[in-house]
């Protein structure tokens, strides 16, 4: 334990106790009048803690999440799949007359990635709140009231710590398992629809030209429903156990970095409300505090934050347009040689558009993220520590104790 956090650990027990024999005259629920071994409450709470977020939590979320992207890749097929067996079919074709299919699978592949890999996390990051919602509750109440605290403070008090603790950690969670899933899908989510059209073009091909005949937007239709039950299959399977990975790493992670400190201040919270006289004291000091904090934060985050996005965006968009552009004005080529009939402008523009827009968001949104975290990481903590330096030396110079109306 550092040096400030065994201040801390003191501080709080002193304030427990005092409230202890303020409002009862004597020990409370086991107390028995002595010292609080908070650092042992904490160890054994988050523990316990940990364990139920690993195997009960985790296990629940994943099959919700799994569902959510089954539904959100399901969509991107629907709305893409025929575009994108009509351009690989057509830069499937080699020069000498032959069918190079292993370059169509893998054009598919490239085409239809991003896309669902941008679907598939931004139906995660509106649905895990939903999906470790009930569990989380649960698992933290049952933690904390059951185990020593709930003892050692009683069931009240331990379930108001615990919806404390919640309240602190689902949002790391949250963001946790989206930053985890954004990171490791995409991976995973190209391999299966490579692996699916290797495996099934071939025979999707052979079938739509025994069935479409010369009907070539008939054959295309007929490839797309062979593909896309393939694709789905394959995409369900490797999501599914994909995401069993993803949200167990964005729950220990969380518990790692955070839950210590969540429920050290949901204890330090809780027990500072025992006596309402202490919190009327504070009142004017929580006051004074929060303007000092919004006004330092307001300026420090503000001041260059502009800035850092136009140029991350001008980063973003140049990257984008340099490694996507060629290849969707090719891609707009050929669907018009395999046409003919000349070259149709207002056709080849909505197939470059195609081609750019999904790139475009995801890069962009990813570059405005990135910045907002950095820009964060490196003022927020200095602002504060800046207005509580501020606001505590003001109340001292004008001879009023920190706490003390």
């Amino acid at each position: 334990m550092t040096q400030l956090e065994a201040g801390e650990s003191q501080r709080l027990n002193q304030a427990l106790e005092a409230a202890v024999r303020a409002t009862r005259g004597g020990g409370v629920n086991g107390w028995n009048g002595g010292n609080i071994d908070l650092d042992q409450l904490e160890d054994v709470a988050r523990e316990r803690i940990r364990e139920a977020l690993r195997e009960r939590v985790a296990e629940t979320a994943r099959d919700r999440l799994s569902e959510v992207a089954k539904e959100r890749a399901r969509e991107v097929l629907r709305q893409r799949l025929t575009q994108e067996v009509r351009n690989a079919l057509i830069e499937g074709q080699a020069g000498n007359g032959s069918f190079d299919f292993e370059r169509a699978s893998a054009r598919l592949s490239e085409r239809l990635s991003d896309p669902l890999h941008d679907r598939v996390v931004d139906g995660i990051r509106e649905r895990v709140g939903e999906a470790i919602r009930e569990r989380l509750h649960a698992v933290i109440r049952e933690a904390i009231a059951d185990g020593p605290i709930g003892q050692q403070l009683g069931k009240d008090e331990a379930e108001q710590i615990g919806t404390r603790l919640r309240e602190r950690l689902e949002p790391e969670i949250r963001e946790r398992i989206v930053a985890v899933a954004r990171e490791r899908l995409r991976e995973t989510i190209r391999e299966r629809i490579g692996q699916a059209a290797r495996e099934r073009l071939r025979e999707a091909i052979t079938a739509g030209a025994q069935s479409g005949g010369a009907d070539s937007e008939r054959v295309v239709s007929l490839v797309r429903d062979r593909l896309q039950e393939a694709i789905e299959e394959r995409l369900a399977e490797g999501l599914r156990e994909r995401l069993r990975d993803v949200v167990r790493e964005g729950m220990e992670d969380t518990a790692r970095e955070r839950l210590r400190e969540g429920l050290r201040a949901a204890l330090s919270e809780r027990m500072a409300g025992v006596r309402s006289q202490r919190q009327q004291a504070a009142g004017p000091m929580v006051e004074q505090l929060r303007e000092r904090v919004t006004e330092r934060v307001r300026e420090r985050l503000a001041d260059g934050l502009r800035e850092r996005l136009e140029s991350a965006l001008k980063q973003r968009i140049e990257e984008s347009l340099r490694e996507r552009t060629a290849g969707a004005i090719r891609a707009a080529l050929a669907e018009q040689n395999a046409l003919g009939g000349g070259m149709d402008a207002e056709s080849m523009a909505e197939t470059i558009r195609l081609h750019l827009v999904d790139e475009l968001r995801a890069n962009l949104n990813g570059g405005i993220r990135e910045r907002i975290h950095e820009h964060l990481r490196e003022r927020l903590g200095d602002a504060i520590r800046e207005a509580m330096l501020q606001g505590l030396a003001e109340r001292q110079s004008a001879g009023t104790p920190p706490g003390v109306h």
